[in-house]
């Protein structure tokens, strides 16, 4: 029997399969909140943020943004170019689902983040600079495309063609009339 999770049950999991954030690398609970489950692990290097919104797309984020006002990352977009990727699986609405999405992302967390994890920013930059580079440039190039400057945006989109999505497929088909 498949036993249907809500959001208020999905925080203590969180906090659970993400315990050895504080018991192995030195990160401290700061905060959490039930609707929608949220829980952000600090260290002085960073934060680890793991998010579930049963309500949106029920989905398991974990967010990783070095010291305060740093850029955020989604371990799914850190990921994504690699042979490794975390897929992010929509519509997770049992409790085995959601534990079994929140153990796979801890594992992978583990084995794709560990510099970050030990405090090791250059490392961690490093390994994932190609990544952050294709999710920096897509952030701008939308930015662009809120500002109505349809043409940055389309050079922006036009340099990380390779690494495109649906929806960066989307917002280049948006400009292109534009121009």
């Amino acid at each position: 029997m498949r036993v249907s999770v809500m959001s208020a049950d999905a925080l203590p999991l969180v906090k659970r399969h993400f315990a050895f954030l504080s018991e192995e690398y030195g990160f401290a609970l700061t905060r959490s909140r039930a609707v929608p489950a949220c829980a952000w692990f600090a260290s002085a290097s960073g934060t680890v943020g793991v998010s579930y919104d049963y309500l949106r797309d029920a989905a398991v984020d974990v967010t990783l943004q070095e010291t305060p006002g740093g850029d955020a990352y989604l371990l799914s977009d850190l990921l994504a170019g690699r042979g490794a990727a975390l897929p992010r699986k929509r519509g997770v609405r049992s409790l085995d689902e959601l534990a079994a999405e929140l153990d796979a992302a801890a594992q992978a967390l583990v084995a794709h983040c560990g510099e970050f994890l030990r405090g090791d920013a250059a490392a961690f930059r490093a390994r994932h600079r190609e990544a952050m580079l294709v999710v920096r440039c897509r952030r701008l190039a939308l930015g662009e495309l809120r500002r109505n400057a349809p043409e940055r945006a389309a050079a922006l989109l036009s340099a990380m063609r390779g690494y495109w999505t649906a929806a960066d497929r989307d917002a280049f088909e948006r400009c292109t009339p534009l121009l």
